[in-house]
């Protein structure tokens, strides 16, 4: 089970997490390559297989690359307790995914019911406002020429595609060639 590399969820063993899914509001869901992915009101996902691109759209219409989630990625959580109905991101399966859709009131009946689980909910929660932090710090950068040098300090981006770090940027493919090739 891929959702046993989540960092919330690799302190349980298969029977544990397997008894878990079974009694509570739990749904395995599929979805195939190249489909969006729509979280009913109050749930998250938990990424089983697959690979999931998370998208947030700009004030100027324009889509926005935000992260590219692997299996054990919790996805949902921003919106989860919210009283609006529309989620804050899109996600967008790159290939077939298979995920665990659960229930706000399960979850917070699991973190109720072991104190380990709720240690790594908060850790996992507290990396990704990091993360957050990261992505906004990038984009605050008032050029593209700053936001690329920026984005080129972090190991993890440096590795990307150019395709894929022009888009993670928000800025086209052209643009990105252009800083890298004055950069040299």
């Amino acid at each position: 089970m891929g959702i046993h590399k989540s960092i919330i969820f690799e302190h349980l063993s298969q029977e544990d997490m397997a008894l878990r899914v079974r009694g509570g509001d739990c749904q395995w869901v599929s979805f195939s390559a190249m489909e969006d992915i729509t979280l009913p009101k109050n749930r998250i996902g938990i990424l089983d297989k697959g690979a999931i691109d998370v998208y947030k759209h700009h004030a100027s219409g324009k889509r926005v690359l935000i992260n590219t989630l692997k299996p054990g990625h919790v996805f949902g959580i921003v919106d989860l307790f919210l009283k609006e109905d529309e989620n804050h991101m899109q996600w967008h399966c790159k290939i077939p995914v298979t995920l665990l859709s659960l229930s706000g009131e399960t979850l917070m009946q699991w973190l109720q019911e072991d104190s380990q689980l709720l240690s790594a909910y908060i850790a996992y929660v507290n990396g990704r406002i990091r993360f957050l932090n990261e992505r906004i710090e990038c984009f605050t950068h008032g050029c593209i020429e700053e936001r690329v040098h920026e984005a080129l300090k972090h190991p993890k981006l440096s590795q990307m595609s150019r395709s894929s770090l022009a888009e993670y940027l928000g800025i086209s493919r052209a643009s990105l060639y252009r800083v890298l090739k004055e950069k040299h």
